[in-house]
């Protein structure tokens, strides 16, 4: 008898943890199919984790507020705000942080914040975004790193689908142009110039021999 409890005790934990795993994957999947665009300036590096795989980090500039301007006084850190955004020079800007869901069209994120006590800028609220990288394939990532500085000075971008204030990094942008795209397309192109350069050594080696 205890045997069939425990057997039924175990088929309910596998059922749950399945009926789990399924709304996971439902709710990536509607936010990434549903959710409307925020797009975050960034900067990619390009970092290892041994356990994770190949990654690239997205270097997103935390958020930083007076406390004073909100009613929640000692409890902000316990409390979410809906920070929505809206379009300006092909990136994203915040229009409005507020402790009630946005009533308008506006994508927004729902975010807790943590209280700054640098003496600086006391009392301040912090919001630290919870998208800090990008999985890609191990030969794109190294690219990234690799040519890390030159992508460094261009029109970078995190493209964030959100919905109900959840967020996915769906892709990051360089200059309007998906970062694997754009990293393969530089590696081909240091390819093509450093043959150029090989065929013009052996050309003016060629001209030294016949003078």
């Amino acid at each position: 008898m205890i045997n069939k409890y425990l057997l039924y005790a175990l088929c309910a934990t596998v059922i749950m943890q399945i009926c789990t795993l399924i709304y996971q994957i439902s709710s990536y999947e509607y936010i990434l199919n549903f959710g409307k665009t925020i797009m975050l300036r960034t900067r990619p590096i390009d970092p290892y984790d041994a356990f994770r795989g190949r990654y690239v980090a997205l270097d997103l500039a935390s958020i930083r507020t007076e406390k004073a301007k909100y009613s929640c006084k000692d409890d902000c850190e316990h409390i979410p705000f809906y920070i929505s955004y809206t379009m300006e020079n092909n990136a994203s800007v915040i229009d409005r942080i507020s402790m009630q869901k946005p009533d308008n069209d506006l994508p927004y994120l729902k975010l807790k914040p943590r209280v700054s006590r640098f003496y600086d800028e006391p009392d301040n609220l912090v919001f630290n975004y919870p998208f800090d990288r990008l999985y890609m394939q191990e030969d794109i990532a190294m690219n990234v790193d690799r040519y890390n500085r030159e992508v460094f000075d261009l029109h970078v971008v995190v493209v964030i689908k959100a919905a109900n204030g959840k967020g996915i990094v769906q892709d990051v942008l360089v200059d309007g142009t998906p970062l694997a795209d754009y990293v393969k397309a530089l590696a081909a192109q240091k390819k093509r110039d450093s043959y150029d350069l090989d065929d013009l050594v052996e050309e003016e080696e060629q001209d030294e021999q016949e003078e």
